[in-house]
């Protein structure tokens, strides 16, 4: 499907608003979108193959809300988060995808600016809370998104990588 990036980042930005805006609700909703990826999708395996994005992801997010920097309703990790995280790591292979082609250093910069970003969007419309300041908690989160999505795109390359090469070897 040559247009799947639009749908790729509408589904992301679908996803986002549902998860940020109804945290505790929004799972089947999203689980639909996610389902709708699948079905649409033209790399269905490759995007399969990138969800180790979202179990670091969650990892992080996890350690964060065991250290009070999010605090969520129960205190544990939102389904609603983990199935933002679950799609987010399909937009590495559509509508991130561009972030291969420039150099590492650009990237960081964009996950310093844009990780927060997002994190700091949902936490003024209440779907979670922090005992940080505002300032405290965009630090923390500008220097994780500063390793991590360098981390994720590279990991994206490395897959694309050794799933070209898999497919080489079983053609001979």
């Amino acid at each position: 499907m040559k247009y799947f990036i639009f749908v790729n980042f509408a589904i992301y930005q679908a996803t986002w608003f549902l998860a940020a805006l109804y945290p505790d609700s929004a799972s089947l909703l999203i689980t639909g979108l996610i389902i709708i990826h699948f079905i649409l999708s033209p790399t269905k395996i490759a995007d399969f193959r990138l969800l180790n994005i979202a179990v670091i992801g969650c990892v992080v997010d996890g350690v964060l809300i065991l250290y009070d920097v999010i605090q969520t309703t129960n205190g544990t990790l939102p389904t609603t988060l983990i199935l933002l995280w679950c799609v987010f790591s399909f937009t590495f292979n559509h509508c991130l995808n561009w972030l291969q082609t420039i150099h590492p250093k650009y990237v960081c910069l964009i996950g310093l600016v844009l990780g927060p970003s997002s994190y700091f969007a949902a936490l003024k419309l209440n779907t979670f809370d922090t005992t940080l300041s505002s300032i405290e908690f965009i630090a923390i989160y500008a220097f994780i998104w500063a390793l991590l999505l360098p981390l994720f795109v590279k990991y994206t390359t490395s897959v694309k990588i050794l799933f070209e090469q898999n497919a080489k070897e079983a053609e001979q």
